[in-house]
């Protein structure tokens, strides 16, 4: 048992001297000299044990590529849950705003006037509301007041506009605008509530 430790020992010592002259690194002084067949480790040997620049390319890709896919996806169901949100928010404005008409027999002349005026949509904007139905009108019948308007420019509803200005924060009237087309808008007197594009 003696003589295997010293064996050992000199060993060591013997491999620590070549990799203090240079000539190879401790891994290398370590691994005996009789080697395995078709395995060499000579620094001339195009066969390395290691992972190439191109491998690791292509990792690096692949993992860019998931990460990519995964937060695209994580950006859908986002925007999925902000416009259920808002949707859910505009069916209980609605319900706020008909028990404003029942106990007051007119409708809000504004939002502040009910309990949904601290309400803001997912992104953080206020809902916007206009009352049509004491709003001065044209001969026509047609509100004389900013309104929203379908792609024909009818108005969206008779009774009032309720919606969110959606994830750009931007809005015009016409349904049909770029920057609308996100809007989550109430129309025909709440049959709709959804996003403006599928108006």
């Amino acid at each position: 048992m003696h003589g295997l430790c010293r064996f050992i020992a000199m060993y060591l010592i013997h491999a620590q001297s070549r990799c203090a002259a240079g000539t190879v690194t401790l891994s290398r002084a370590l691994i005996p000299s009789k080697r395995l067949p078709g395995l060499s480790l000579n620094k001339t040997s195009k066969d390395t044990l290691g992972i190439t620049v191109v491998e690791l390319l292509l990792v690096v890709a692949l993992v860019g590529l998931l990460s990519a896919l995964a937060a695209g996806g994580y950006i859908y169901a986002l925007d999925k849950a902000n416009l259920s949100t808002a949707i859910t928010d505009i069916r209980q404005i609605e319900l706020i705003i008909t028990r404003f008409v029942s106990n007051e027999n007119r409708h809000p002349n504004t939002l502040d006037e009910t309990v949904a005026k601290n309400y803001l949509d997912p992104w953080g904007n206020p809902y916007e509301y206009t009352n049509l139905v004491d709003a001065p009108k044209n001969p026509s019948g047609i509100p004389m007041v900013p309104h929203r308007k379908d792609k024909w420019l009818n108005p969206l509803s008779t009774d009032y506009d309720l919606y969110s200005k959606g994830k750009n924060g931007r809005s015009v009237k016409p349904l049909t605008a770029m920057q609308s087309r996100d809007d989550i808008v109430r129309a025909r007197n709440g049959a709709f509530v959804d996003i403006a594009e599928k108006f």
